[in-house]
């Protein structure tokens, strides 16, 4: 497998929601909200062409660098929400495309950082080949 790294531009990312609860007259399903939905759907459209012509099947190492917008007054230096939920929304928006399943992700480096310039996710997809 060769290793592939790009960058999504112009993709402020957002981490992703909590699943949604709804009882109808034959019991209770849980939803994604549409938010999270639209955001999956965009950074795969911006990321599509940099897939795999079939997703990777085999165990795999990722590295993210959410890179996001700076608010005007921060409340903090670093962006407030759980970093995996940022790695959430990247895994479910690539099942399919770039892997088949994220249960194949056995490494992940993540990080989180305002930016004053564009914002964008960096991501890496590589093999892994057992070094813990």
């Amino acid at each position: 497998m060769e290793s592939i790294k790009f960058t999504v531009y112009n993709f402020n990312a957002m981490p992703k929601g909590r699943p949604r609860f709804a009882i109808s007259k034959g019991g209770g399903h849980s939803y994604t909200p549409q938010k999270t939905r639209a955001a999956e759907q965009e950074l795969l459209l911006l990321s599509r062409r940099y897939a795999p012509r079939t997703p990777f099947d085999a165990p795999l190492r990722v590295r993210l660098e959410f890179k996001i917008s700076r608010p005007k007054k921060p409340a903090r230096e670093f962006p407030r929400a759980d970093i995996d939920n940022y790695v959430k929304l990247v895994f479910d928006a690539y099942n399919g495309v770039f892997w088949n399943d994220d249960t194949q992700i056995v490494k992940v480096l993540a990080t989180k950082e305002y930016t004053r310039e564009a914002p964008c996710i960096i991501v890496e997809i590589s093999d892994f080949v057992g070094e813990l």
